[in-house]
């Protein structure tokens, strides 16, 4: 067998690199033929889908959105996860330990302190019925965090025994970050740690309504609720495809950097935030079918894009297969539920939303469309 290409060096914290997933790609078909055809099939799937939630996490970070929602089970006072039959604090202090030798001294600390503000906030909810902020912002540009965003968990109005994780992307700096904790904690955060450990070890117990805690992160730009974000995704589905294509036929970088830029520019323009088209321009775009669209598109891409001011600077995009959490990698690395394990399946069938032939995934319970994201209950 060849030896596997390494991934090239991460040249700007939230730079989205193109070059990282056609690495990928070629890693995976240099193992064609010699692995079992089911064992490539279900990996190609498994990098497929990597690959569009890469591409729709650079997404959320264009825009202030919420981006993904997750309900939790309390029982007995303990929180747990989907995934697993055991207390998620068990879980995630498990996951510290296969960690240990995996993750960089800053980032460790970063994991441990995660654990702290979840272990603070099963306490608190066990007690009182309050919302818990716990604010992320990027690690820096040697950690493998860099999304920024915000996690508010709260327990249903209708069942105490359900608590949602409700995700929003920002575009807060660390200054902004501390302004906000200090008005949510009464007083300020002091610390010796690095600012987003700090940050990640604080679990903030608070009364404000959901969308007061909202505004207090993104004051000056309108957030995109979590159905919105959901049509974006789909909007920007088919786009999203024919980069996936691209990659896996051996595209040049030219062109993938092309396919990339043609994404953002689907989304400029759904959202209204495109520059240089007029706005009847836009509203005929938006219902043209999606193979005119992306001809359309690729041609847009060529002109200059918005700039996206983030906390590192200014950028076009997010960094791809940086994870949003400890809990994730946890979850993606010891769940017998994970993605690429044996609960996910496929079938081949036309969607009856967008009515495209495609391989809908089914897992949980539920089938979902990979272009248009529709989902629906499912049983075999």
């Amino acid at each position: 067998m060849p030896e596997l290409l390494t991934k090239p060096e991460l040249k700007s914290p939230l730079a989205y690199e193109t070059s990282f997933d056609a690495v990928a790609y070629r890693n995976l078909f240099a193992q064609e033929g010699k692995i079992p055809p089911r064992e490539f099939a279900e990996k190609l799937l498994s990098l497929n889908r990597e690959i569009r939630n890469n591409l729709e996490a650079d997404l959320a970070e264009r825009f202030n959105v919420e981006c993904h929602r997750a309900k939790y089970r309390i029982v007995n006072g303990k929180i747990y996860h989907p995934s697993f039959d055991e207390p998620f604090l068990e879980t995630m202090r498990r996951g510290l330990i296969h960690r240990q030798n995996l993750s960089s001294k800053h980032d460790f600390l970063r994991e441990a302190a995660e654990i702290e503000s979840f272990s603070e906030m099963e306490r608190r909810l066990a007690k009182e019925d309050l919302r818990i902020v716990i604010m992320s912002p990027p690690g820096g540009v040697n950690s493998i965090y860099q999304h920024s965003f915000v996690d508010v968990f709260e327990k249903s109005d209708e069942d105490q025994g359900t608590l949602t994780l409700r995700r929003f992307t920002t575009k807060s700096t660390a200054d902004e970050y501390l302004k906000v904790a200090g008005s949510l904690l009464g007083h300020e955060l002091i610390s010796d740690l690095p600012k987003d450990i700090a940050f990640k070890k604080t679990a903030i117990a608070t009364s404000k309504s959901m969308q007061e805690i909202v505004f207090m992160f993104n004051p000056d730009e309108e957030t995109m609720t979590y159905s919105q974000f959901q049509k974006l995704k789909g909007f920007c589905s088919s786009a999203i495809s024919v980069y996936i294509e691209d990659v896996q036929s051996g595209a040049t970088k030219e062109k993938l950097s092309t396919g990339l830029r043609a994404i953002r520019t689907a989304a400029d323009i759904f959202t209204g935030k495109y520059p240089y088209i007029s706005e009847d321009f836009r509203r005929s775009f938006i219902n043209k079918k999606p193979e005119i669209r992306n001809l359309m598109v690729s041609q847009l891409a060529t002109m200059p894009q918005r700039q996206v001011i983030t906390p590192c600077g200014i950028s076009e995009i997010s960094a791809n297969n940086s994870p949003w959490t400890f809990a994730e990698v946890v979850v993606n690395s010891l769940s017998p539920k994970s993605r690429s394990g044996p609960s996910e399946k496929s079938l081949n069938c036309t969607c009856p939303s967008c009515g495209r032939k495609v391989e809908a995934i089914i897992e949980n319970g539920t089938i979902t469309c990979p272009e248009c994201n529709a989902s629906a209950p499912y049983k075999c």
